[in-house]
């Protein structure tokens, strides 16, 4: 929901059985009692995948622009698949400890940008950048709501972080460290629960 916030509208998503969309044999149970039923899967095949591309994660990440990959299992992404994709592909493969695939693999494979989710590696994402400071934000400023627009909004706000001078290949996010982080997630969601509520700042 927030990469559709972000603006991306042509997103596949894959689990173990493959692409997931509207149709799939597993998700035609509409029956929400039934012990098959899965909500979230079937929201993410009412809302993405609308080409209704069919196959595995092989299949559907030739030519994409960007991987994100958050399966738990690390190498299930190839040298091959990363040059399948679009030039200068961005391959997030943010399984730990072991991601889908090692950075120096993509990076040889023509990816452009590489991050993981491994202090080890360059451009760390990983939950720990956000989330402590996003909680202590929220209940220092009472917020019991918190949607989409503002989740984007912090993410963004984060991203801004890394400026023009110091953004690189290498260095695409902040490090956990950045003592910034807090009063930048805690300003921004002022800001955002202030517009939400249809007042100025």
């Amino acid at each position: 929901k927030i990469l559709y916030q972000a603006g991306c509208r042509d997103i596949i998503v894959a689990d173990s059985k493959g692409a997931i969309y509207r149709g799939r044999a597993d998700l035609t149970d509409d029956d929400s009692s039934s012990k098959n039923y899965n909500p979230y899967r079937h929201e993410i095949a009412t809302r993405t995948n609308l080409n209704v591309i069919i196959g595995n994660l092989a299949d559907i990440i030739k030519g994409a622009d960007v991987f994100i990959g958050v399966s738990g299992r690390g190498s299930i992404v190839s040298k091959d698949m990363v040059d399948s994709m679009n030039h200068d592909a961005i391959v997030f493969a943010l399984s730990n400890p072991d991601p889908e695939i090692l950075p120096s693999d993509a990076l040889q494979a023509g990816a452009r940008i590489v991050a993981t989710g491994r202090s080890d590696f360059p451009n760390q994402v990983n939950n720990a950048v956000v989330f402590p400071s996003l909680l202590r934000s929220l209940l220092d400023l009472r917020a019991k709501n918190i949607n989409e627009d503002m989740l984007a909004a912090v993410a963004y706000a984060i991203a801004n972080l890394v400026d023009n001078k110091h953004l690189a290949q290498d260095f695409i996010v902040p490090k956990i460290t950045d003592p910034r982080i807090m009063p930048t997630v805690t300003q921004t969601l002022k800001e955002a629960l202030m517009t939400h509520m249809g007042t100025k700042s």
